[in-house]
């Protein structure tokens, strides 16, 4: 089973488009409190990270040191 990563979404984050794909996406934070995009619909009330379904979602990562 693959680990989800939550984001939390303020209700007032605003709803954007991912630049690659177009999908509906709003900002959060997640525990660690790094920011990432997360799909604007909540599953079960949780925000997931776009990254996690975007088809481009490697073109947006930065590299490791």
């Amino acid at each position: 089973m693959t680990r989800r990563v939550v984001v939390h979404v303020e209700p007032t984050a605003a709803f954007l488009h991912c630049r690659s794909c177009g999908a509906r996406i709003r900002w959060g934070k997640t525990n660690s409190g790094r920011a990432c995009p997360a799909d604007a619909m909540p599953i079960d009330g949780k925000h997931y990270s776009h990254f996690e379904t975007c088809p481009n979602a490697p073109q947006h990562r930065k590299a490791k040191r």
